[in-house]
Order: C-alpha cells, then sequence, then structure tokens
C-alpha cells in the first residue's frame, strides 16, 4: 500500500501527561509517518478541525495542544476548531 501508514497500538506510545500531548503526538507521526514534515513543512496554510463530541475541557486542550505543536513544527498556519453542541 504506497503512501499509507498503519500505526497499530498507537496507545501504547503515547501514554504521555496531557501537557505534552500535542508535542509528543507530532512527534510521534514525524517519527513513524516517513516523510511527512517535509511533505507539509510550510504547505499547510489552514487546518479546520470540526468534531461534534468535544464537550470536555481535556478534549478541547488536547487539540489545541496538537494544533500549537503542529504549528511550532510546521510552520505557521491558521487552525479552526468547530464544535457543535447537539440536542
Amino acid at each position: 500500500m504506497s503512501g499509507v501508514t498503519i500505526i497499530e497500538n498507537i496507545d501504547d506510545h503515547l501514554d504521555v501527561d496531557v501537557q505534552c500531548f500535542g508535542e509528543e503526538f507530532v512527534e510521534f507521526l514525524f517519527d513513524h509517518v516517513e516523510g511527512l514534515k517535509e511533505q507539509i513543512h510550510e504547505h499547510v496554510e489552514r487546518i479546520e478541525y470540526f468534531d461534534k463530541y468535544i464537550v470536555s475541557p481535556i478534549s478541547a486542550h488536547l487539540i489545541v495542544s496538537l494544533m500549537a505543536s503542529l504549528k511550532r513544527a510546521i510552520g505557521g498556519f491558521s487552525a479552526e476548531i468547530m464544535c457543535c453542541k447537539t440536542i
């Protein structure tokens, strides 16, 4: 399968403190997905993340931490995180 990376048991690799989740996750991706950093470095203009299940502060923190770490690693981009409250 060309262009596909399968990562099994990701939870074994990301059992980290919540404060460093974003940094650890980005580092993990760059270490395990060949050429990813080079492919996206300074080529990303915007990231939009939509999740109707972001209901807890910890979930929001993990997403914000991930976006901030990506921004530091690959250069500037705009980001928007959207959630939808279900009734």
